[in-house]
C-alpha cells in the first residue's frame, strides 16, 4: 500500500490522498506528473503543493488544475521532482565559456541545488557517495540533463527520494547497477525488440559551405563501440548525416561521436515485475530474451512510469535511445547563427548595427539610372505603338 501525501502550497503536510491516482514519468521524456482526484471527494489541492510518496521519486510540485465535468473528476499536472530540475539552467561563471565541477558527487549536487535556487524544495545527501565527479557542463545544460551527464561520466545516476520530516526531496549519486550479472539477472520478464543494424556511420557537418565546410567520420563497430576506425562495410555500413550548424572541428569531434552513442541505444522493451523482484532505474542496465531468435540483450532504463494508487503500484520502462527523439541536427554558438553580413564601400557594421553613407554622388547615379529606364521605357513603347499601326 502507497500513501500519497499532498502539501500546502508552503511545503507543510495536509493529507493523505484517499481514491486517487498519481502518474509520474521521468527519464529521458516526460518529468512531469497527474494527479486525478474525485470531484467530490473534498480532496482539493492548491497550485505550488507538493505531492509525493514518501522515500520514492514518485512526487513533484503541483503547478496547474482542470476540473472535468464529464468524468467528475479534477486534474492536477506539474512537474516531477525531476522536471524541476530540467527546469533550471546550469550557466557558465561570469566571464568563462563553461562551469566545471570537481569533488564527491553528493558535496557537488547540493552545490548545484543551491545554484539553481532550489534549495527550499530540494537538498542533497551528507553521505559521502563514494563516488569522485570531474565534469564540464555544456555551456547552457538544464539542471536535469546536466546531473545526468555529469555523473553518468563517472558510472553513477542521481537518485531521488521524497524526505517528510525535513519538507524537501533528497539528490543522492549511486553507482549504475547493471543487471546483466549475478543471481537476480532473469527475474524480470521482457518484450524486446532488438535492433540488429544501427546507424553506424555518422557524417557530422559543421561550418562552412562547399568544400570548405567542416566534415567529421565516426564510426560504430558491431558492439557499438564508438571511434574513426571504420570496421563495417557494404550491406553492414548504414550510414547517416549529422547537421551541427556552425560548429568548429573541435566541436565536431566532441558533438559527433556523442550522438553515434546515442544512436547504438535503439532497443526498446517492456518489463513486467513479479512479486519481490527487481525495482529498475533510470540508467540501470537490464537483461532481457529476444523470443524470436533465443537471443540475450541488455538495454538501459531511458524513462520510468509510474501509477501509484493507495492500493496499488505499477511501473513501465522505456528503453534509452528510443524513448528520446534522437535529432539528427544541431546547432552551435561557438560560429554564431543566423547569416552573415560583410562590410563594403559606405557600409560599416559596429556589433549588430549595419549603417550605410549614401553621399551626393550616390543619389546622382541612382537618378542617371532612373532618367535611362524611363527614356528606355519610353522607346520601347512608342517602337510598339508603330508596329501596331504598320499591323
Amino acid at each position: 500500500m502507497a500513501d500519497i501525501v499532498v502539501t500546502d502550497a508552503d511545503g507543510r503536510d495536509l493529507r493523505v490522498l484517499r481514491g486517487c491516482r498519481l502518474d509520474v514519468e521521468y527519464g529521458d521524456t516526460g518529468n512531469d506528473l497527474e494527479l486525478t482526484v474525485d470531484a467530490g471527494s473534498g480532496q482539493a489541492v492548491e497550485v505550488g503543493a507538493f505531492v509525493y510518496v514518501e522515500g520514492t521519486e514518485y512526487g513533484g510540485v503541483v503547478d496547474a488544475v482542470e476540473a472535468d465535468g464529464a468524468d467528475g473528476v479534477v486534474r492536477y499536472t506539474g512537474r516531477s521532482w525531476h522536471g524541476v530540475l530540467a527546469g533550471k539552467v546550469v550557466e557558465p561563471p561570469a566571464g568563462q565559456d563553461r562551469r566545471r565541477v570537481t569533488g564527491e558527487a553528493n558535496a557537488v549536487l547540493l552545490s548545484l541545488v543551491s545554484l539553481l535556487g532550489l534549495s527550499d524544495a530540494m537538498t542533497a545527501s551528507a553521505a559521502d557517495s563514494g563516488i569522485e565527479v570531474d565534469y564540464t557542463f555544456e555551456r547552457y545544460d538544464d539542471g536535469w540533463s546536466g546531473v545526468r551527464k555529469m555523473l553518468a561520466s563517472s558510472a553513477a545516476r542521481p537518485a531521488v527520494a521524497y524526505d517528510a520530516t525535513i519538507g524537501r526531496a533528497v539528490l543522492s549519486a549511486v553507482p549504475v547497477e547493471d543487471w546483466s550479472d549475478g543471481p537476480d539477472s532473469d527475474r524480470a520478464v521482457l518484450t524486446v525488440r532488438k535492433v540488429g543494424t544501427r546507424t553506424n556511420h555518422l557524417i557530422s557537418l559543421g561550418e562552412g559551405e562547399g568544400r570548405n565546410r567542416v566534415v567529421r567520420h565516426d564510426y560504430a563497430d558491431a558492439a557499438g563501440v564508438v571511434s574513426q576506425t571504420q570496421t563495417l562495410f557494404g550491406v553492414d555500413e548504414v550510414a547517416a548525416i549529422y547537421e551541427y550548424t556552425n560548429a568548429d572541428a573541435a566541436e565536431l569531434a566532441e558533438k559527433g561521436p556523442e550522438k553515434l552513442r546515442e544512436l547504438q541505444e535503439a532497443d526498446s522493451f517492456d518489463v513486467t515485475i513479479p512479486a519481490g523482484g527487481n525495482d529498475y532505474a533510470v540508467g540501470d542496465v537490464v537483461p532481457g530474451t529476444d523470443v524470436a531468435s533465443g537471443q540475450s540483450v541488455s538495454v538501459k532504463v531511458g524513462t520510468k512510469i509510474a501509477t501509484v494508487t493507495d492500493t496499488s503500484l505499477e511501473v513501465e520502462y522505456k528503453a534509452g535511445g528510443t524513448a528520446r527523439t534522437a535529432g539528427l541536427s544541431g546547432s552551435s554558438e561557438s560560429s554564431g547563427g543566423g547569416a552573415t553580413y560583410t562590410e563594403g564601400e559606405g557600409i560599416s557594421i559596429v556589433g549588430n548595427t549595419i549603417s550605410a553613407d549614401v553621399t551626393e554622388a550616390d543619389l546622382d547615379e541612382v537618378r542617371d539610372d532612373a532618367d535611362r529606364a524611363v527614356r528606355d521605357a519610353s522607346d520601347a513603347l512608342a517602337a510598339a505603338g508603330s508596329a501596331q499601326q504598320a499591323a
